[in-house]
């Protein structure tokens, strides 16, 4: 009997041992869109430039470092966090998202008769990713998810439908292709997946330039559009994790982030003076000319009935006022242009992610 509760208490100690081994990432590989995109764009821009100097470099300035932003985005300062933690570990990032990229597999262009070309949605890098000859150690690689934005400010819609309608069938149908696609993840052996939901678009600079904002309902269908992706986003993924106990799935707050950034102009000393307008009051489907302080809305290539709610910024960002330049004190800002966060709200979503991971991992993360 006494060697047996020995054998049980040395089991025990045996568990909780292994629990408490501290968790270290040697890699990060993200998936996502232009909030993830830390230059795949702007290498592919290069090379079409190359073939054809009239085509151009995508972003290119006042955007930097080959960005959707002025500067670093939150996986490249999620990937620096890491490595500060403990510097004899080096972090690597292995970076799959592309600006513009949907949750779904792919979307329509002229009323649905060609696929669009160029944009490489979250399912083709998940299967590039999966495809490549050598494998990551799922002890010690941090996934990111992170998309959904753009599969709604250019997704398809059939003309005559309700905003409810489509805000169901919309959100269900993005939620769906992104668990679709973490469970291949999980399949091939991630154990350790961090997913964002989406902050509320209706805060976005652009929603204000947008020319159905006269219409009623606009601005609250917008909430409730970001509002039921995130709620079925977080039961989706908590359904996920019961089904998939060896992994750690991680269900990022970016809507509640934002929101306390909005309502406080104060986070964990980060400290933004303007939280509702623009650093750059422009954006890439635009023609933005700074020197000459022109900003064209370039000919849409998606029909406004086409987009979720009937939101496209592509057609219907025309307030835009030619005296608006870049604003000379970026770090006072939250969005950078009319959709993307500025680096200093990038340095803050990283430095939060880190919070969820020793949260969820243990405060002796990468120790």
């Amino acid at each position: 009997m006494k060697r047996t509760i020995l054998i049980l208490l040395l089991c025990l100690c045996s568990s909780l041992a292994l629990a408490a081994e501290p968790v270290v990432f040697t890699k990060i590989v993200a998936f996502g869109d232009s909030l993830s995109d830390h230059g795949n764009d702007f290498h592919e821009s290069q090379v079409i430039h190359s073939l054809d100097h009239a085509s151009p470099l995508f972003p290119a300035a006042p955007y930097q470092d080959e960005n959707f932003s002025n500067g670093l985005v939150w996986v490249q300062y999620l990937q620096e966090d890491l490595y500060a933690l403990n510097p004899k570990v080096d972090v690597s990032l292995l970076d799959y998202a592309r600006g513009g990229a949907w949750a779904e597999w792919r979307y329509d262009i002229d009323n649905g008769k060609r696929p669009m070309a160029g944009i490489m949605n979250l399912p083709w890098q998940v299967s590039m990713y999966l495809n490549r000859v050598t494998h990551d150690d799922p002890n010690h690689t941090l996934y990111t998810v992170w998309i959904g934005g753009n599969d709604y400010l250019t997704g398809r819609k059939a003309s005559g439908e309700s905003a409810a309608f489509v805000i169901n069938a919309a959100t269900t149908q993005t939620v769906n292709q992104i668990i679709v696609q973490l469970k291949k993840l999980i399949k091939s052996g991630a154990k350790y997946i961090v997913v964002p939901n989406l902050p509320d678009v209706s805060k976005a600079p652009w929603a204000r330039f947008d020319k159905n904002l006269s219409k009623p309902g606009f601005v609250s269908d917008l909430a409730n559009l970001t509002i039921e992706h995130n709620d079925k986003l977080q039961i989706a993924l908590a359904k996920l994790q019961k089904q998939n106990p060896q992994a750690h799935i991680m269900f990022f707050n970016i809507h509640a982030l934002f929101n306390k950034v909005i309502t406080n102009k104060n986070l964990d000393g980060f400290t933004f003076k303007n939280v509702s307008d623009p650093c750059f009051p422009c954006m890439l489907s635009m023609k933005c000319d700074v020197a000459a302080k022109t900003f064209k809305p370039i000919k849409a290539s998606i029909s406004s009935d086409q987009a979720i709610l009937s939101l496209n910024p592509q057609q219907s960002l025309t307030a835009i006022k030619p005296s608006h330049t870049v604003c000379k004190n970026p770090n006072d800002h939250l969005f950078w242009d009319l959709v993307h966060p500025t680096t200093k709200a990038h340095e803050l979503i990283a430095r939060e992610a880190v919070k969820l991971l020793q949260k969820d991992l243990g405060e002796n993360l990468q120790q």
